[in-house]
């Protein structure tokens, strides 16, 4: 299988073919068409951050794909700058508490991971 990888200011940008990738796609659940979205790999915690709080946008929907474990789907509000997870309505009152969230963070907020993907519908 061919990917076109982009990069983007150091970040990885993957058109990988949607039909490779897990989703959540059940009826109950906020998702989004990942053919039409691209995946966006990063590589640092304060990448990601930076990414949603340099957002132009008031509302982002984007799915987080954990190297491990099953993708979560998440809608981020700019103004207020809390994320939810869809799934269950967790709230992440902070963009750092969700980042540690997603990079598997240690008790001293070191990431226990090497990257997220992320895929924003």
């Amino acid at each position: 299988m061919k990917l076109d990888i982009l990069r983007a200011g150091g970040i990885i940008v993957d058109r990988q073919p949607a039909d490779d990738r897990a989703t959540d796609r059940k009826p109950d659940r906020d998702y989004f068409d990942l053919e039409a979205a691209p995946l966006i790999r990063f590589r640092r915690p304060d990448e990601l951050q930076g990414y949603l709080e340099n957002t132009d946008k008031e509302e982002l929907l984007f799915s987080a794909i954990p190297i491990s474990g099953e993708p979560e789907t998440f809608r981020y509000n700019s103004r207020e700058k809390v994320i939810i997870r869809t799934g269950d309505g967790a709230l992440f009152d902070s963009v750092a508490d969700f980042i540690c969230y997603a990079f598997q963070c240690d008790p001293e907020g070191y990431p226990r991971t090497e990257y997220v993907d992320v895929v924003f519908g």
